[in-house]
């Protein structure tokens, strides 16, 4: 019975050095509100520590009874607002661009130029990608699309025309 050596496995390949920008991620349906709704969970834990100050009895006795949570709560309440603002306009921002994208973007001939997976947080795959003139970015991209993709393979990036910088590769169109 002869046994053939098995096959070597290619050893990982790191990330680019330098590290090119990422790719802009669209919202996904949902992915909005969810947003806001984290936001408005902030916002109402901060309205609730304001009130839970507001009333010392009712403060001193919650405290007692559980502690340095509600201490926090009541004392940190300005910092949820800050951080229920924050998301808020972060939120904001991320749905502009993604409408703004929808509707000017523009597609040009791209190349990839790397290929890697990480495995820190699970596998993940990302292909690098160069566009515009010298302009570069990565994103992450699906397994078996991975396995398909070569570098210097021509493919199609979208981009928006005043912010070229925001870019996506579209790997369901053929160049």
């Amino acid at each position: 019975m002869t046994t053939e050596p098995k096959p070597k496995k290619t050893p990982p390949v790191p990330p680019p050095d330098p590290m090119p920008p990422k790719a802009f991620s669209p919202l996904l349906p949902g992915e909005f509100r969810s947003q806001m709704i984290t936001a408005v969970v902030f916002l109402l834990g901060g309205f609730l520590g304001l009130l839970a100050r507001m009333d010392s009895y009712t403060f001193e006795t919650i405290a007692n009874d559980y502690g340095v949570m509600v201490w926090l709560l009541t004392c940190g309440f300005p910092i949820l607002w800050l951080v229920a603002i924050i998301l808020t306009l972060k939120a904001a921002r991320h749905r502009r661009q993604t409408i703004q994208f929808d509707t000017q973007r523009q597609m040009v001939k791209g190349e990839i130029t790397y290929l890697w997976s990480d495995k820190s947080e699970g596998k993940k795959y990302f292909a690098a990608y160069l566009y515009l003139d010298g302009l570069q970015a990565y994103q992450q991209v699906h397994p078996r699309t991975f396995k398909r993709l070569q570098i210097g393979e021509a493919a199609v990036v979208e981009y928006l025309p005043d912010k070229p910088q925001v870019s996506i590769l579209n790997l369901n169109i053929k160049s």
